[in-house]
């Protein structure tokens, strides 16, 4: 396929009106398309406008169809417009529940078409340097994650349909999701366990939500999301701890970060890809006393291993390292232009593997089907009884 692709937005409230503005450049491809069901919505003269997605469907000059819809309209969507040609694109979550999710996955095989889901955060640059850490063995074993996310309520009224499970899943499918996959990036284990609580501070809206998820290999994640705070007030803190390495990212689409760090001289040098890096401290094991215990604690043992690299004991597992660190990094852009070059990202991405069914993209669709199935094992634990 030569030349750029078409793409048609289904779906131009808010989120489609921003997937359209951060698709305006593309090398690779162009919105030439809209379909929505308001007649009163403004479309910018060149593209063709559709008030039902069938007419998108047929439209063909069209490549591509993002999803900006409600994710209850994810399923029908989807499969008709994998069912008519079309590469799909959707914004998370894949579907409210994982039999339409896994449906979904099965039409796409059976026509021969592509599924990606907007996982962008694997396209931030400080998760994917985390990422490419962990993968050069840095960092170690990965332990724990936990997201702390204080969102804002004040633009979903109570008849939003974000506040109602049949359409949205739910805060952990419909939100929450995003983050499980950032576990997943990171970490394939199957699930051993969850759990989770649930509180409400109005009748009509389940606005605080939290997940436990332990998996196979012993890691242990925790999702607190609570939808309750002025938009001045949102923030949110991920916090990832390996046996090597304790890292806070700082915002839900995260600019800033710090780390604290013991690694070697060998890997210290791969510190560097991480954006804007700053060394706040970096002390030699040596010169570092092991405060752990107070002064007169009994039975400690003397360490033989002074000089150069040491090996210690994290985890159970045994590390070679010199050295300490914490460091600073982030101040890579506005929350703006970072989301919109990760959703950029997310398109290219997506364009490639289209193109060359050898290519491996960062995100397939059984990213957006696994993650699905986690939030959706939660959900069932909370649910209203």
């Amino acid at each position: 396929m030569s030349g750029k692709m078409n793409i048609g937005i289904i779906g131009y409230g808010g989120f489609g009106q921003f997937l359209d503005n951060a698709w305006k450049d593309l090398r690779v491809a162009r919105v030439t398309a809209i379909s929505d069901a308001s007649k009163d919505i403004r479309i910018p003269p060149e593209y063709m406008f559709y008030n039902h997605p069938h007419d998108l469907f047929d439209d063909r000059s069209i490549d591509i169809v993002a999803i900006a819809t409600p994710p209850s309209t994810h399923h029908e969507i989807a499969c008709e417009a994998l069912r008519s040609g079309k590469h799909v694109f959707i914004e998370k979550p894949l579907a409210v529940n994982v039999a339409h999710g896994k449906e979904i996955l099965g039409v796409a095989r059976e026509c021969g078409k592509r599924v990606i889901v907007d996982f962008l955060m694997r396209y931030n640059p400080l998760i994917y340097s985390i990422f490419l850490l962990h993968n050069k063995g840095v960092l170690g074993t990965f332990r724990r994650f936990l997201v702390e996310n204080y969102a804002q309520d004040e633009l979903l009224p109570l008849s939003h349909w974000f506040w109602d499970r049949k359409i949205s899943g739910g805060i952990l499918i419909e939100h929450a999701v995003h983050f499980i996959d950032i576990v997943h990036m990171l970490n394939r284990s199957g699930i051993a366990m969850v759990n989770g609580l649930m509180h409400s501070t109005h009748e009509s809206r389940e606005n605080e939500v939290m997940a436990n998820i332990l998996y196979e290999d012993g890691l242990i994640a925790t999702h607190y999301h609570a939808f309750t705070r002025p938009g001045i007030f949102e923030e949110t803190m991920m916090r990832f701890v390996f046996d090597l390495a304790t890292i806070e990212l700082y915002g839900w689409i995260p600019l800033q970060g710090k780390m604290n760090l013991m690694t070697s001289q060998q890997h210290r040098k791969l510190l560097f890809t991480l954006p804007g890096l700053r060394i706040k401290s970096e002390r030699e094991l040596d010169d570092i006393s092991d405060d752990s215990r107070p002064d007169g604690w009994g039975n400690l043992e003397e360490s033989n291993n002074a000089g150069g690299e040491r090996t210690i004991s994290s985890g159970g597992v045994k590390y070679r390292i010199d050295r300490k660190l914490e460091v600073e990094f982030g101040n890579i852009g506005s929350k703006a232009s970072i989301y919109s070059e990760c959703v950029r990202n997310v398109m290219m991405d997506f364009i490639k593997s289209i193109q060359d069914a050898s290519y491996k993209s960062r995100i397939n669709a059984d990213d957006g089907l696994r993650s699905l199935q986690v939030a959706d094992m939660v959900t069932k634990k909370i649910e209203p009884k």
